[in-house]
Formats: structure tokens, sequence, C-alpha cells
């Protein structure tokens, strides 16, 4: 993408940064995670089918990114949060 804006990467970077708070490899995991945590909140497939359909490399690093950014892992997430089961 720098290269077809002209920009070099570290400058790509700083922009994007600036923008939007984080830089372009977080932007992508938290979007990555956002279209996870929505299949599994509406879809009955199993975590290994979600990982791989959203680009995680398997089941554990899904279960690692939704470690760290919910605290837990996502068949406790379904179980507990209270806006998932008034979803569900």
């Amino acid at each position: 993408m720098a290269d077809e804006v002209g920009w070099s990467r570290r400058h790509l970077n700083g922009a994007f940064r600036a923008e939007f708070g984080i830089g372009p490899k977080e932007a992508a995991r938290v979007i990555r995670f956002d279209r996870a945590r929505r299949m599994i909140t509406a879809s009955r497939a199993t975590l290994a089918e979600v990982a791989a359909v959203c680009g995680y490399t398997d089941q554990s690093h899904l279960n690692r990114d939704f470690k760290l950014l919910t605290g837990t892992n996502p068949t406790s997430w379904l179980d507990d949060d209270p806006i998932v089961r008034l979803s569900g």
C-alpha cells in the first residue's frame, strides 16, 4: 500500500497511527478478532473452523488473541458475557 501511494512504510505507519491511534498491524488484528467474535456469536461453527475462516494460523492462535483482547477464552466468553446471552 505504501508503494501505491508513494510513501515509505514508516511514513504510512505513522500517518495511520496518527489517524486511528493504532498501527496497521494492530488494526488488522482487531478487525480479524471482531470477525471471529461475530462468527462465534452468530453460528455454531467450531472454533477451529472460525479460526481458519478468519485467518488465524490455528485455534490456539485464536484463543491467544481472544484472551488478550477479552481477558477470557471464547467458550467462557460465550457462557459469561451478558450481552452475548441477550443476543443469542
